[in-house]
């Protein structure tokens, strides 16, 4: 994985277990650096729920703002094409589901 000058490799210490995760400081600038991890977890929280607004609006955008392209454009065009058929609301609702119950994966 290559990483830019802006991202800093950190070394979490959860419950005597060492592992490395790669956090770019370009998305959270100030915000995670001398935090808590459980300040960062509350702030990936809150992305949750911008995306799923922002799949509100448009099916497919809360997964692009949460950095899933594929998904994203998936969505966009099921929904776009099922909408001919009046069948579309049934993806934009999967859209904002998804978008607010997403997880990234760990490790």
């Amino acid at each position: 994985m290559a990483l830019n000058d802006r991202s800093k490799i950190v070394t979490l210490n959860i419950e005597d277990e060492m592992k490395t995760s790669y956090i770019n400081y370009s998305i959270f600038p100030k915000l995670i650096e001398g935090h808590m991890i459980s300040d960062v977890v509350a702030v990936l929280g809150s992305i949750n729920v911008i995306a799923a607004v922002c799949s509100f609006f448009i099916p497919g955008l809360g997964q692009l703002v949460q950095g899933r392209l594929l998904m994203a454009i998936f969505q966009f065009c099921l929904a776009a094409v099922l909408w001919f058929f009046l069948l579309g609301w049934l993806v934009h609702l999967w859209s904002i589901v998804d978008a607010a119950m997403w997880k990234p994966k760990s490790g």
